[in-house]
């Protein structure tokens, strides 16, 4: 399922559920192309329940009023993926195929389902997610600056030894 909010969710023939950013913003050519870069993953066996609405701590205090029918939260052992739909009608769906899923213990096969859903993250989930962007640009532009800093020591070289 392709988001515009730059995210795609998927559940795989594996059986995992994973997530994957998508488009311009990750920096990667073939994500811009349609593909992704996979954000997050983990095995449908794994979860033990799906939460319709505002149920889990991270929508107590980031959910906004009036959006509580967009929301899903998909509950592990491990940790809970908090997700806001794009409309009722597209959580309905995907809600109603991860509990057929988990209910009926139904062969995997690729679903991609339609609609716009976003992972919903704490505040300090976002701040931790920004710094690791500023991190990771910041060692690109210091790579990039090295590089240049290199070329340039070897032009100003190749330049003394011709002037001799």
């Amino acid at each position: 399922m392709m988001s515009s909010s730059g995210r795609m969710l998927k559940l795989t023939k594996e059986g995992n559920l994973a997530w994957y950013k998508t488009g311009a913003a990750t920096g990667v050519p073939e994500a811009a192309e349609g593909g992704g870069v996979e954000d997050g993953v983990f095995s449908i066996s794994l979860v033990k329940r799906i939460e319709r609405g505002y149920k889990t701590t991270v929508f107590a205090t980031t959910g906004e009023e009036g959006k509580s029918c967009f929301c899903f939260s998909i509950i592990t052992s491990e940790r809970t993926l908090d997700l806001e739909a794009e409309s009722e009608e597209v959580r309905n769906e995907w809600c109603n195929a991860l509990e057929k899923h988990l209910q009926h213990g139904l062969a995997m096969e690729d679903i991609e389902l339609g609609g716009d859903l976003s992972v919903v993250m704490t505040p300090d989930e976002k701040r931790a997610k920004r710094q690791e962007e500023r991190d990771k640009a910041y060692n690109k532009h210091s790579a990039d600056r090295e590089k240049l800093r290199r070329a340039r020591t070897s032009s100003q070289q190749r330049a003394s030894t011709y002037n001799k």
